[in-house]
């Protein structure tokens, strides 16, 4: 009986585990604008390390700005991180908040309704 518990206790959390979506990756609303010759949008990349998550942020405006490291809050699948001051960035210098899902990265800078929904796929750059 204590057999059956286990293997049902295991399948139970391992089905639980399967649902959430994988927070590292990749998550992209670049394109490129050809009239224009323009780069626009947000790319932001979840890492993790011994010291906990941090997200790689690239914003464009026209042309690629600065990307910017930085430590990232995650809990279960919200992600959440502040952006610095930085001169040659296009991103704000504000907090982002956003949920991960199977579609990808849904989230926005404080005070704007951007980015939206940035999918997961491969950098722009790859």
């Amino acid at each position: 009986m204590k057999t059956i518990i286990a293997i049902a206790a295991f399948a139970l959390a391992s089905s639980a585990a399967a649902s959430e979506p994988k927070i590292t990756g990749t998550y992209s609303g670049f394109e490129y604008i050809a009239e224009a010759g323009d780069v626009v949008g947000v790319e932001i990349t979840i890492v993790y390390s011994d010291s906990g998550y941090f997200a790689l942020v690239q914003c464009a405006e026209g042309s690629p700005g600065a990307p910017s490291l930085v430590p990232a809050t995650v809990d279960v699948s919200t992600v959440s991180f502040s952006l610095p001051p930085q001169a040659d960035s296009d991103c704000p210098a504000t907090q982002f908040q956003g949920t991960i899902s199977k579609r990808g990265l849904t989230g926005t800078f404080k005070d704007t309704n951007w980015p939206g929904l940035l999918k997961r796929r491969h950098s722009y750059w790859q």
